[in-house]
């Protein structure tokens, strides 16, 4: 049986929020170098996880708490799935 995670290849893993609090500007010759976009409380990294392997976590037993404390369904999910241009709806079917 395939599972949403599964389903979604990792759309997760492929980027970072980092929350810097809301009216806090970046310079944005730091955004560029680092092929981020500020958006409206932080800043948001393109960064493939480097233990993302074939849409897999290579080390889901012991991944990082962070990546634990994220929810399947949530809306960050559903917002990281839209990101990776896939439908929520047959992802989380």
């Amino acid at each position: 049986m395939t599972t949403p995670c599964q389903k979604c290849e990792g759309s997760c893993c492929t980027y970072m929020i980092v929350d810097a609090g809301v009216g806090v500007v970046w310079d944005e010759h730091w955004l560029e170098v680092h092929n981020s976009k500020q958006i409206a409380d932080g800043i948001e990294i393109d960064m493939p996880c480097n233990q993302l392997v074939d849409g897999q976590c290579a080390i889901y037993e012991d991944r990082p708490m962070s990546c634990k404390l994220f929810r399947l369904g949530s809306d960050e999910c559903i917002k990281a799935i839209i990101r990776a241009g896939k439908d929520p709806a047959e992802v989380l079917a």
